[in-house]
């Protein structure tokens, strides 16, 4: 073929590729042609995800997932993202229903009207999600396919505590029935009645809001906990004086401060709220608890009845770690010295400035009889009773950062982290009208110039 020839006819060539590649693609119209763009890949699943999925089909385990959303926004996200793992294979099958009106299945899975939730079950396994992102779908779907069996949790009672299943905004029963229904066992039980070895049988030991102080021989219960690698959450409002209890935390290199956090009088929610107010205003974004809440730097304003602020000590066992999960800042004050709800009243120049933690956890690897092995101890501590009741079960940062903690404290499939995008959404969608007239003209017209183009020059060269 002469040398005048060769670029007409590879021009020509492209031309007829375009015009094959727009065949292939309007074949299907309503096809969703996504292409990750971004440098972290953040539209495809991590590795660990893909693990997970490479493990349910291995076992050939069917995954039923069954989403109630009242947000149609909501709903069309968790499409998407459920879609990236059955693209990759994973057994799963979705059903998506408005809890609106679908109300018979709604009552049967007890959730409200205006919920976005979704259930994950396979193998008489259940979990439960209701933030929607990576991160909770692998765990969910580790979860039902694991062969572990469920974690054990033990409630203390014998100290004032409200019971497990009271109903009343102090109780505990909205969260005990999430946690049932997520797999957990959960027993309430008199510290005091327990021996060492009993408590053994509980990974995960919940003492929520004590009313009165514990006695030695169960702190050192307590401590035994710790020594044998068990997790311990902790909720202590303000109003409360138990010496023994916050000697033992302070130990562990968290200090509860014997104050009380309330809106500054001269912000103007004062005079709404009360004085007995908190503010939650920021989130820790690194701790696998509170990393997704706290990604995005959001100011959340979550308002927390009956708190207390925290600090980070440097403990008497210098391998213990500590870290704040979320503290207050303006227009959040201290209140110091504050022994009965009776101290409301205060003088302005008794407030003290600061940015105070109301929730810290800390841990540690105590090593065990076998000197090969280690047991990790974790405490998570916070200074608001209202984390972990009926009343804060309402807000759903305090519910999420609640069932984040029961996941990390009882590892119950080890907790999968997968770390938040944070580069701008760069996919791009080809699926939608606003697409028509771009696809037309990257398929058909483009490559008709180029080939106009070709042929143009050709027959000039010809005629030369």
């Amino acid at each position: 073929m002469q040398s005048r020839y060769i670029k007409p006819f590879l021009l020509a060539t492209c031309g007829i590729l375009f015009f094959g590649i727009a065949a292939f693609f309007s074949a299907s119209p309503d096809t969703l042609i996504k292409l990750d763009m971004t440098k972290e890949k953040i539209h495809s699943l991590s590795n660990a995800s893909l693990e997970v999925v490479q493990n349910a089909k291995r076992k050939r385990t069917k995954i039923n997932v069954k989403g109630f959303f009242a947000n149609g926004a909501l709903s069309s996200r968790f499409q998407e993202v459920i879609n990236l793992y059955q693209s990759k294979g994973a057994p799963i099958e979705v059903t998506l229903l408005d809890p609106k009106t679908s109300a018979i299945e709604a009552k049967k899975y007890g959730i409200e009207s205006d919920a976005n939730v979704a259930f994950f079950e396979s193998n008489d396994k259940k979990s439960r999600i209701e933030i929607v992102n990576e991160e909770k779908i692998t765990n969910a779907i580790a979860k039902v396919i694991q062969s572990k069996e469920s974690p054990r949790m033990l409630v203390i009672a014998g100290h004032g505590e409200t019971p497990m299943t009271s109903a009343k905004g102090t109780g505990f029963a909205k969260y005990f029935k999430i946690l049932t229904e997520a797999g957990y066992a959960l027993e309430e039980k008199v510290l005091s009645n327990l021996s060492n070895t009993e408590l053994d049988h509980y990974p995960v030991v919940l003492l929520l809001d004590p009313q009165f102080d514990l006695s030695e021989s169960s702190i050192a219960k307590l401590e035994s906990v710790a020594q044998n690698g068990g997790s311990i959450y902790l909720t202590l409002g303000a109003w409360k004086f138990l010496p023994n209890l916050q000697d033992w935390v302070a130990s562990k290199g968290i200090l509860i401060n014997n104050d009380a956090l309330i809106l500054d009088p001269r912000d103007s929610r004062a005079s709404t709220y009360g004085a007995g107010n908190a503010v939650l205003s920021s989130l820790n974004s690194t701790n696998r608890i509170t990393r997704f809440l706290g990604s995005t730097g959001a100011k959340y304003g979550v308002l927390l009845p009956d708190s207390r602020s925290l600090s980070l000590l440097e403990p008497k066992d210098k391998r213990v770690f500590r870290e704040s999960l979320g503290s207050t800042g303006r227009p959040t004050m201290i209140l110091p010295d504050v022994e009965s709800p009776n101290r409301r009243k205060f003088n302005a120049k008794e407030l003290l400035d600061k940015q105070p933690a109301i929730a810290a956890f800390a841990y540690r690897n105590y090593a065990d009889k076998s000197p090969d092995q280690n047991r990790k101890f974790k405490l998570v501590v916070l200074g608001s009773s209202s984390f972990a009741n009926n009343t804060g079960y309402q807000n759903p940062i305090l519910r999420e950062m609640f069932l984040n903690s029961m996941s990390y404290l009882s590892d119950a499939e080890d907790f999968i982290a997968i770390a938040p995008p944070r580069e701008l959404d760069s996919h791009l969608d080809l699926s939608s009208e606003k697409s028509v007239f771009a696809m037309n003209f990257i398929l058909y017209i483009y490559p008709f110039l180029i080939l106009s183009f070709g042929l143009q020059n050709w027959w000039r060269r010809m005629r030369k």
